[in-house]
């Protein structure tokens, strides 16, 4: 998985947006569950971050033909 963020809106100071790349719906599927049922997410994010979020959307998108991007060495 890819992270972009965390990236402030530029009309909305307080407003965060995070991009996540994966290589295919399934391994999203996987990791997500691997994050969200693990000890890092319930044990020290979870309660902190959830008492700062007002408003959460999600949004699924996938590439077109022929896009190049998102390809990067792990850091």
């Amino acid at each position: 998985m890819l992270v972009f963020g965390p990236m402030r809106d530029l009309e909305n100071q307080d407003k965060v947006h995070w991009m996540r790349a994966f290589s295919s719906l399934e391994e999203q599927t996987q990791l997500k569950k691997d994050f969200y049922e693990g000890p890092v997410w319930n044990k020290e994010v979870e309660p902190v971050a959830m008492s700062m979020i007002e408003e959460f959307c999600a949004e699924f998108t996938e590439t077109t033909d022929g896009f190049e991007g998102f390809q990067s060495e792990a850091l």
